[in-house]
This record gives structure tokens, C-alpha cells and sequence, in this order.
């Protein structure tokens, strides 16, 4: 079966898309504006400007933010904290041009900072919201407006026109402001909503292994301690067995060791032996626990087969047991010394994960389990 992306991880590609799209075309507005508009009425009206350096020195400093713009787009990158400085810079601007205008040059073709200070501004706050770069715009076009005033205001008709046509600007502009604001804010919605179903599939998925790697200790524990169970309840083994009880004290530390698989403990390793030798103090085992190095994380079926050896010691020692859990950049060992018994190894392969070696003599057992850690490249 194929696995099909989420729908808000689908959502927010989307509103990514969209949101270059529509930062393209805003750039692309600006750029025609400023090149096919503005540069050919621009450059003949220079000699009737009060001071034509003014002038050219605006336009290519808006030139020069809309080749930054462009720079930006083509990397996927946005003007963050520096997009309000520009934009300052942008207001000071427009301020210059408009103020070395001749009075019958205002709103008129040589106003040409009027049509496209509004659209680089939303080049450079692209994104923000609403509330903040409306007040940006509405001084930028306050400007113009308060020149127009200031030399048409007997001119009810150039007054009025003039009015108009800065409202229209102002309107094509919001309605591109207001859109980007609403995608940000969606894409922000659509990424914690992705962050949150990742996050709740990863536990899910946690989850579901670690019930069935339970499943799979409880069936192995089906396998060794329901026979035992049985024969006790059937009076076909007897509690006085020497044999028996040793088989009941192996059983009773690997379901301690089940269940302490189940805690969230800081060194599960540890933790699980802690619920063993809790088993072999309550038997009046004096145990002797010695950690040395760093334990670093490990699987769960490897933390049970390093238990699973030295387990036979800890529960048929007589009266003493020593535990050593050592830790080093290449492996990771637990041995078990005891007055018990001796210990038959568990057969291991050449591929197998730990290793369990073992020496044993007439009064004690030692019961060595070994994990070779594999790093990057090699195998250790």
C-alpha cells in the first residue's frame, strides 16, 4: 500500500507554492512598473525637476532594492528584520522624489515614485500583517496625497482624480497584502498542524512496537513459566524440588525484568537489572552492584539478551552475588559472579548481538554477556 502524504502536509505545500507565486508576481509588478512605466516619462522629465540628482539617485536606489528582491526570491529567502529599515528607507525616499516635484509634475506622468514605492514596499514586508503594513502604505500614499492637496487644491477636478486614483493604487495593493498575510498565517496553522500529526503518528508508531515486542516476552514467558505453573497446580512437580524452586526464581526475575521494561527509567538498562537483584535481596542474596562508564542507549532485545545470561546467576546464588555493568565506546558487557550451580551459555552464532561467555568451578559461576557497538562505517 502507498502511503499518501497528509492532508496538512499537502496543505502547506500548497500555501508554500502559492506564497512564492504570489511574491513572484509582486516583484514582477514592481519591476514592470518601475522599467516600462516609469523610466521613460522619468528621463525626459529631468530638466524641468528642481533637482534632477534627487531624482535619478531615487529611482536607482528603488532599482537596487528590486534587484535585492529579486536575488532573495531566487534563494527562498525573505528580507526578515532588515525589512523594516528598507522600508523606513522607502518612506524617506518617496519623500525626496515627491518633494522635488514641480507642482504641475505631481500625480502626473514625472510622479513616477507615486505607482511603485507601494508595491516595493510589499516586496520587502511581504508577509507581515495587515495591521502593520496598512499604516506603511497609507504614509506613502499620504504623501502624495498631501502634495496633491497642497498644489491642486483650487482644481476641484484634478483634486478629485487625483484622490481617486491614489485610492485605487491603495486598493490593488491591500488586496495583495491582505492575501499574502492570510497564506502566512495558514501555512503557520498547516505547519503545527503537520508538527502535531507527525508527532502523534511517531508515539502511535512508538506505541504499537513496543506492545508487540511485549507480545513477544509474554509469549516466551508462556513457553518456560506456564509449564512450570502447570505442573506446580497438577502436584507433577514439587515445590521442595531444589530444581524447581531454582526454575521458579529464573521465572519470577524475567517477569520482574518484563515488567520493568514497561517503566520510563533514565538507564532502562539498570532498571532492569534493579528489579532482578531486588528478587535475589528478598531471597537474603547479598549483591554487590558495580557500574563503571557510560551506558549508552540500546535496543530493548538487546538490553534483554545482556539480562538474560547473567539472570541464571542472579536468581541460583546462594548467598553472594556480584554484578558488573561496564560501558566503553565499543561495548557494552554485563557479568555476573555467584556461588551457584554451573551455568550452561546460551549457543550463540557468529551473527548474533551479544555474546556469552562463561567459567565456572566447584563453588562459584561467572557469566560474562557481551554487545559489540556498531558505528558509522565500521563494525566495532
Amino acid at each position: 500500500m502507498v502511503d499518501l502524504p497528509s492532508p496538512a502536509f499537502a496543505a502547506h505545500e500548497v500555501q508554500d507554492e502559492f506564497l512564492r507565486k504570489l511574491r513572484l508576481s509582486t516583484a514582477v509588478i514592481a519591476s514592470a512598473v518601475l522599467l516600462l512605466l516609469n523610466a521613460p516619462s522619468l528621463f525626459p522629465a529631468l530638466r524641468d525637476f528642481a533637482v534632477p540628482a534627487v531624482q535619478i539617485a531615487a529611482y536607482l536606489y528603488v532599482f537596487l532594492l528590486l534587484v535585492v528582491e529579486w536575488l532573495l526570491v531566487r534563494r527562498g529567502r525573505s528580507w526578515a528584520e532588515a525589512g523594516w529599515p528598507v522600508a523606513a528607507t522607502l518612506v524617506l525616499t518617496h519623500i525626496a522624489a515627491t518633494a522635488t516635484l514641480a507642482p504641475s509634475q505631481v500625480l502626473e506622468q514625472a510622479d513616477w515614485s507615486t505607482g511603485v514605492v507601494g508595491w516595493v514596499t510589499l516586496c520587502v514586508l511581504f508577509g507581515h500583517p495587515l495591521s502593520t503594513l496598512l499604516p506603511v502604505l497609507l504614509v506613502e500614499l499620504g504623501i502624495s496625497a498631501a502634495s496633491l492637496v497642497t498644489v491642486a487644491h483650487a482644481d476641484e477636478d484634478r483634486l478629485f482624480g487625483g484622490l481617486v486614483a491614489l485610492t485605487a493604487v491603495l486598493a490593488f495593493q491591500l488586496c495583495v497584502g491582505a492575501t499574502a498575510a492570510a497564506l502566512v498565517r495558514l501555512a503557520a496553522a498547516a505547519g503545527a498542524a503537520r508538527r502535531a500529526l507527525e508527532e502523534t503518528t511517531t508515539a502511535h508508531r512508538v506505541a504499537v512496537g513496543l506492545h508487540e515486542a511485549r507480545k513477544v516476552r509474554c509469549a516466551e514467558l508462556s513457553t518456560s513459566a506456564l509449564p512450570l505453573l502447570e505442573g506446580l497446580l497438577s502436584r507433577a512437580l514439587d515445590p521442595a524440588d531444589p530444581d524447581v524452586r531454582r526454575r521458579c526464581g529464573i521465572e519470577a526475575a524475567r517477569m520482574r525484568r518484563l515488567f520493568a521494561e514497561a517503566d520510563d527509567a533514565e538507564n532502562p538498562l539498570l532498571h532492569e537489572l534493579d528489579a532482578c537483584i531486588d528478587l535475589a535481596q528478598r531471597r537474603g542474596i547479598e549483591v554487590h552492584l558495580e557500574v563503571n562508564g557510560p551506558i549508552p542507549p540500546l535496543p530493548r532485545s538487546v538490553r534483554h539478551l545482556l539480562t538474560e545470561a547473567p539472570l541464571v546467576v542472579v536468581t541460583t546464588a546462594r548467598s553472594t552475588l556480584r554484578l558488573v555493568v561496564l560501558g566503553t565506546p565499543d561495548a557494552v558487557s554485563v557479568s555476573a559472579v555467584g556461588d551457584c550451580p554451573p551455568v550452561t551459555p546460551q549457543e550463540t552464532s557468529d551473527d548474533s548481538q551479544v555474546v556469552v561467555t562463561h567459567l565456572a568451578t566447584a563453588e562459584l559461576c561467572w557469566v560474562r554477556a557481551e554487545h559489540r557497538i556498531v558505528t558509522a562505517g565500521r563494525r566495532s
